[in-house]
């Protein structure tokens, strides 16, 4: 059932075979890998009946196919005829075609040589301009090395005389540095003159200064002008000091006589952050911390 045939072609097995009126079919089956033949038909195509128009091709049409199977036949002979003669005349022509297939070859070789030198010209051409190129290049390079080199000297002899002038400025420094010192001694000696610091006889830490007594904790004891003048004096001291010698007070002071006060721009506290240095009409605890700020401004210096 449902058989596959597989196509064929007689054209090749000449007028014997593609025009035999006898054909015997065969059929065969496969059962458990063996093929076993179940029918052989012997069929003679010279004893065919018309089935009809409508069922086969006309007769006409047989013919034209009959007529083009002579046709395809005699084309096929003739080319096989020519084909012959083509190889019969190659053969008897075969050394004037080597030569003209030679003569190809060599042209198409020429060619191609002259493809190659030209190529090989352009590259050669490449090459000079970038080795033309790279001897100003280095050209260029031994100048600016030969510049290099005399800047060298230059900053070299520019360096050894730098030295000697930064060894003779060092000695100015320290000479200048120890010059310094001698002056800010005698300054501080000049301020201990100007505002002299004594100590209260038989009194802990008590202290005066130009004979004004300097209030610690017991400030109330003592009237309000005379320690407002101490404070002045010593807020006067303290910034002289911090100005001679160079430090930078965290705390401010404001030398105004007895009306001198002091700063706190670094705390975060409310309100205003100047604090005066006198009691009279002042407020207590912002007296108070203005004696603090400044004994941090006295520690500091």
């Amino acid at each position: 059932m449902n058989p596959n045939f597989q196509s064929f072609d007689l054209s090749k097995c000449g007028p014997k075979a593609s025009r035999a009126d006898q054909v015997i079919v065969k059929i065969w089956a496969n059962t458990c890998d063996n093929f076993q033949l179940l029918v052989e038909l012997d069929i003679g195509l010279a004893s065919l009946r018309y089935i009809g128009k409508s069922s086969t091709s006309s007769y006409d049409a047989i013919m034209k196919l009959n007529n083009l199977e002579d046709c395809i036949q005699d084309a096929e002979h003739t080319a096989a005829k020519v084909s012959f003669q083509i190889d019969t005349v190659l053969g008897r022509e075969s050394a004037v075609l080597s030569v003209i297939k030679q003569t190809a070859q060599t042209t198409e070789s020429r060619n191609a040589v002259q493809k190659a030198l030209v190529a090989e010209k352009k590259r050669l051409e490449s090459a000079i301009r970038q080795r033309d190129n790279l001897k100003k290049s280095l050209e260029s390079r031994r100048e600016a090395m030969a510049l290099g080199r005399e800047t060298q000297k230059t900053g070299e002899k520019y360096l050894a005389e730098a030295t000697v002038k930064l060894e003779r400025c060092l000695k100015d420094l320290e000479e200048t540095k120890k010059g310094l010192e001698g002056q800010k001694r005698r300054i501080v000696e000049d301020l201990q003159q100007i505002y002299p610091v004594e100590p209260v006889p038989g009194q802990s830490l008590g202290f005066t200064i130009r004979g004004l007594y300097l209030p610690n904790q017991d400030h109330e004891v003592h009237d309000d002008e005379t320690i407002s003048a101490a404070l002045g004096y010593t807020a006067h001291l303290v910034y002289l000091l911090s100005f001679y010698l160079g430090t930078y007070l965290r705390y401010p002071v404001q030398p105004v006589g007895s009306s001198s006060f002091i700063r706190d721009p670094i705390s975060v506290i409310p309100g205003a952050r100047t604090f005066p240095l006198w009691m009279k009409g002042s407020v207590s605890f912002r007296f108070e911390y203005a004696i603090f700020l400044l004994n941090k401004g006295i520690e500091q210096v």
